[in-house]
């Protein structure tokens, strides 16, 4: 049988996020309270114990209270379920850059699932559509998405992302000539919302 696995993220869905039948369910414990009436396998806040106990006081007493895996930068003895993220055996299987490429929860989720074998990833509220994540979050994800692919791992991504297919294909759907005037916005290569001059 297939091992599918449903990341789930914060981008807001008209219905909520749907449960999915036979799939393991891994969420971000930032997310957790939207969540907390739906089964899930694991949950994952990899950062450090005093940036989650002072930012997320209440998710921290949360986690004290699972029996689901709570992925942490590093084990707590006070979240019996924390697990310490494998940090280091990922770069060993993957190599120096993929150790690197970490810039959000969902990142580390796609690595460890890739890690320990996976047939296929649907990411379920997950759209990396906002400027911050655009800026900050989205290049990291699209190369795991491109390691998961490359080993043969297919990856659902959410219909409204903002994640490897842009929008127009670069040199192929260009207007030009009459197609469109000079000095008239275009919408820039893969980039959401965003518009300039080419």
């Amino acid at each position: 049988m297939p091992r599918i696995i449903q990341i789930v993220g914060k981008a807001p869905t008209p219905d909520g996020v749907p449960v999915r039948p036979g799939t393991e369910r891994w969420i971000i414990g930032s997310a957790a309270p939207d969540l907390w009436d739906a089964p899930y396998a694991r949950v994952f806040d990899v950062h450090q114990v005093g940036f989650i106990q002072d930012r997320r006081p209440d998710l921290w007493a949360w986690y004290g209270q699972q029996f689901a895996p709570v992925y942490l930068v590093e084990r707590s003895p006070e979240i019996p379920a924390s697990v310490r993220y494998p940090r280091e055996a990922i770069t060993d299987r993957f190599g120096p850059t993929a150790g690197r490429a970490f810039s959000s929860s969902v990142d580390h989720m796609m690595a460890l699932a890739l890690y320990e074998g996976v047939d296929l990833i649907r990411l379920d509220g997950v759209r990396m559509n906002s400027m911050e994540e655009w800026h900050t979050q989205r290049e990291c994800l699209a190369y795991w998405i491109g390691v998961a692919r490359g080993m043969g791992v297919d990856v659902i991504t959410d219909p409204e992302a903002a994640l490897v297919t842009p929008a127009i294909v670069y040199g192929f759907d260009e207007r030009t000539g009459a197609d469109r005037a000079p000095g008239q916005p275009v919408l820039v290569y893969g980039v959401p919302g965003a518009m300039g001059v080419h």
